[in-house]
């Protein structure tokens, strides 16, 4: 229960003061964010909070993996995940947020409620995260908190949801399956330091020469029309 009350009070606290981000607008809003991560990691990190983090010690969870119900159970939240930002995507809420990636002037000006729609997004993407590393955390048992909310393991999902095609449904799919096909390659390979310089390189490419990804590309070249 204190554990509960604790963790409730962690997030109102951080909600409270990164309620102005909202506010933000196109890239500031994404450098602020990131921003946020690396204070986040911080607090994680530091002794104030080793009781319930470990700070720089880690934590680990009781070894009760099963390679199969992880297997199901990753596969159905994959599911879950998939049907709630469909819903989204073709709702009143998911017009919103297109205006707003459109042109976050004309969408206020058309009556959107810009920082309101960020909200609701943040706070759904911050839940389908949330349990998705819960179930990370299961798998691995044992983790750091610079492994959790290191700044290149956050490149590397932007990395992906761009070249898939962030705002689609099925690029962030396509872009995991390709790029971590990549990232397993290198991570294995004798040039794994260089990771976080070769997603930051593909990063970079992808806003300059295809910034709405390969969904796009593949709906515009052919007459293949993926959502």
């Amino acid at each position: 229960a204190l554990s509960f009350l604790f963790a409730v009070a962690i997030t109102l606290g951080l909600a409270l003061v990164l309620l102005p981000l909202f506010r933000l607008r196109s890239h500031y809003f994404a450098i602020a964010t990131l921003a946020a991560l690396m204070g986040v990691d911080h607090l994680v990190d530091s002794s104030l909070l080793a009781p319930w983090t470990g700070a720089g010690k880690g934590a680990s969870l009781a070894p009760i993996y099963d390679p199969t119900l992880t297997y199901y159970l990753t596969l159905a939240l994959l599911l879950v995940f998939i049907a709630v930002t469909a819903a989204i995507k073709f709702s009143r809420y998911g017009l919103g947020l297109r205006a707003i990636r459109g042109s976050v002037i004309t969408a206020a000006l058309d009556g959107v409620n810009v920082p309101r729609l960020r909200g609701i997004a943040w706070v759904l993407s911050a839940l389908m995260a949330a349990l998705a590393g819960a179930m990370y955390g299961w798998y691995v048992t044992f983790f750091y908190p610079d492994t959790v909310f290191s700044v290149p393991l956050n490149v590397y999902v932007i990395a992906y949801a761009i070249f898939g095609g962030a705002g689609t449904l099925t690029g962030p799919l396509i872009g995991t399956l390709v790029l971590n096909v990549i990232y397993n390659f290198i991570g294995v390979s004798a040039y794994s330091n260089y990771l976080p310089m070769v997603f930051g390189t593909i990063l970079i490419a992808l806003i300059l020469l295809m910034p709405n990804g390969v969904v796009e590309l593949v709906n515009r070249r052919t007459k293949v029309r993926l959502p």
